[in-house]
């Protein structure tokens, strides 16, 4: 029952702008997860936000294409090159296949 008093007390003592009142309140939450030490702390969207210069490259949303395909001529050539094909019976079909049709390049 004191401990719901001293926190009525403090409630009232915070509506009249008492700052003593504050320490008077109970401790239920750690000081990390109090919302005084929430305020201190910097909000998501202030870390994140782009400077000026960095927004004039990505353009006016923010979006940036044609970055994703790097290719890798050793990994293509490694995977759909003529000695991947001729190394497996699959692969030797479909060069056979290709040779029948006429290409001119039979692989990578």
């Amino acid at each position: 029952m004191s401990v719901f008093l001293s926190a009525l007390r403090a409630t009232t003592a915070i509506r009249a702008g008492s700052l003593a009142a504050v320490s008077a309140l109970p401790r239920l939450a750690p000081p990390a997860l109090t919302p005084a030490a929430a305020a201190m702390r910097t909000p998501l969207s202030a870390t994140f936000a782009p400077s000026p210069a960095f927004t004039g490259v990505l353009g006016a949303r923010g979006v940036k294409f044609g970055t994703e395909y790097q290719p890798s001529i050793i990994r293509r050539k490694r995977k759909w090159g003529f000695l991947a094909r001729a190394n497996s019976k699959a692969g030797r079909k479909i060069l056979h296949r290709r040779m029948l049709k006429g290409r001119k390049y039979l692989s990578h």
